[in-house]
């Protein structure tokens, strides 16, 4: 069973900042900051998803709600 990823990503017109806590830890396990485009994101998120179950929210400012990740 994979453990859990909590992914914190901060939505920016330009970028992403995105944080990565792992389940039963206090500690970032990683961030990174991507460009805001559809290819880079879904990869990392994909390379992500091969390691852990992701669990995501983001903060989307005025920036709206369009972003999505869909993982099966």
């Amino acid at each position: 069973m994979k453990k859990i990823a909590y992914v914190g990503i901060d939505y920016h017109l330009n970028s992403l900042s995105i944080a990565v806590v792992l389940e039963d830890s206090r500690k970032v396990h990683e961030t990174i900051r991507l460009k805001n485009d559809d290819k880079i994101i879904a990869k990392y998120m994909k390379k992500l998803s091969k390691t852990f179950k992701i669990n995501a929210c983001y903060e989307a400012s005025c920036n709206g709600y369009a972003f999505q990740f869909r993982h099966d």
